[in-house]
């Protein structure tokens, strides 16, 4: 039999078994009024348990005007691995959970707990400093708002102003950028321009060349050049009735052209030949830009021995040719180049002094030598 609102009902489909007198009841029950349980353990075998009050109460048999002394939680069983549980822990007096079964920790505890609670100090404090800068943000932005109106205001004004083939009555200056060489923009264009802090000196950029020039500097320049390269020496002469050639002028170069202000030239100087008491020697180049090049003199022709001879040779003016008393044929003068100086003289076979001249640069035709 089972009690319940006051009524006995007798259950059907209920059988009694063992000695205990355990009720097994195969169909569904409804109670209906409260149920109250009196025993040691209450027990649901079931697969979903739904309960409809939204707050359970536990030690709910604590007397009302007592201490309470006992912690009271949920536990949940797991098998063969710890059991965990959430619980209300009177001793401290705070709620705990393990997650393991061994390790408790307090509900916003731990480091969690602690950097909570430090971000939440901070935050007070973040307020505190707001409300106390807050007097003096509200005019930062009233001057702020302020100086956007002028600039607006000015904007307004430089955009209806034509600058471009206007005059101006103003005795101030105007400005411009200023920086050093190695500031200088890396994709300048034409006609940029700044003063350079490094040379002292206002500066603007060629886009033809990829320079930067001083103000007081053109792009480029005309200019003439006049190259003129070291003579030839005179010829040797060992033994009797020998004449040697005399050596040629250094050729002589003349033009014009464009260069650059911000580039360097090279240019070389050249020097007259050295001759010994044997051979003569030619003079040396002169140049200009590597390209721009005057020839050196060759040097007369002269005697090794009584019987040995050399021939005058090329140059910017050629050498002369050398002569040989005891007779023979003329002997012709070194080529000169042309542009730059003639050939040598040719030497006078027959005559001990009939040598012939060095060629000059760029003048007269070749002279022989005369008796």
């Amino acid at each position: 039999m089972a009690t319940a609102a006051n009524s006995v009902h007798k259950l059907q489909k209920t059988q009694y078994v063992g000695a205990n007198n355990t009720m097994v009841h195969t169909s569904d029950v409804i109670v209906k009024g409260n149920l109250t349980v009196v025993g040691q353990q209450t027990y649901a075998q079931t697969q979903t348990l739904i309960v409809k009050d939204n707050i359970i109460t536990l030690n709910a048999a604590i007397d009302q005007s007592g201490v309470p002394i006992s912690d009271a939680g949920i536990e949940i069983d797991r098998g063969s691995e710890q059991n965990v549980w959430i619980l209300w822990n009177e001793t401290v007096g705070a709620w705990q959970f393990t997650n393991d079964g061994v390790n408790i920790e307090a509900f916003g505890g731990g480091s969690a707990g602690q950097y909570a609670n430090l971000a939440y100090a901070h935050a007070n404090a973040a307020f505190a400093s707001a409300n106390n800068v807050a007097p003096q943000v509200q005019p930062a932005f009233d001057k702020a708002n302020a100086a956007f109106n002028v600039a607006n205001t000015a904007n307004a004004a430089v955009a209806n102003v034509n600058v471009y083939g206007a005059n101006t009555n103003n005795s101030s200056f105007f400005a411009l950028p200023v920086g050093t060489t190695a500031q200088r923009p890396a994709s300048a264009a034409n006609g940029h321009i700044r003063f350079n802090t490094t040379t002292g000196n206002p500066e603007w950029y060629n886009g033809a060349t990829g320079f930067w020039l001083n103000f007081y500097q053109a792009s480029s320049y005309l200019i003439d050049y006049l190259i003129v390269a070291g003579g030839g020496s005179g010829g040797g002469a060992t033994g009797q009735n020998v004449g040697s050639g005399g050596g040629g002028g250094g050729g002589v170069l003349a033009g014009s052209i464009t260069v650059n202000p911000t580039l360097s030239y090279p240019i070389i100087i050249g020097g007259a030949g050295t001759g010994t008491a044997t051979y003569g020697a030619n003079g040396t180049n002169s140049s200009f830009n590597t390209s721009y090049v005057a020839f050196g003199g060759g040097y007369g022709g002269g005697t090794v021995t009584a019987s040995t001879s050399f021939s005058a040779t090329s140059g910017g003016s050629g050498g002369g040719g050398y002569s040989w008393g005891g007779g023979g044929a003329s002997l012709n003068g070194g080529a000169g180049t042309p542009g730059q100086g003639y050939p040598g003289g040719t030497g006078y076979g027959p005559s001990t002094y009939g040598a012939g001249g060095g060629g000059g640069a760029g003048s007269s035709s070749s002279g022989r030598g005369r008796y």
